[in-house]
């Protein structure tokens, strides 16, 4: 039987792998940096993810459970070059 609860932070582990695997389906596996740690460092409570504009799906699943779509935001990835720059600029 299936049983909805709040997480706890035991529960990281088996969430981290829920994470790894939705990204995996999503084609973006190499995208995901989260650990069992910084879920627990994070807390619980709200979650924050990102979906594929092409998943219309989970798109229209994660609305019907009441998701926020934060629009005017832009997802944006630094490779470490850029942040080896941004580095040797605050020396």
């Amino acid at each position: 039987m299936l049983s909805i609860r709040p997480a706890t932070a035991e529960d990281a582990g088996p969430l981290a792998t829920m994470i790894r695997e939705l990204a995996e389906f999503e084609r973006e596996l190499d995208s995901v940096s989260i650990t069992e740690a910084d879920l627990v460092r994070d807390g619980f409570g709200v979650m924050r993810w990102e979906v594929l504009n092409w998943n219309k799906s989970a798109i229209e699943l994660y609305k019907s459970l009441g998701a926020t779509f934060l629009d005017d935001w832009r997802l944006v990835l630094l490779p470490s070059e850029g942040v080896q720059r941004l580095a040797e600029k605050a020396a």
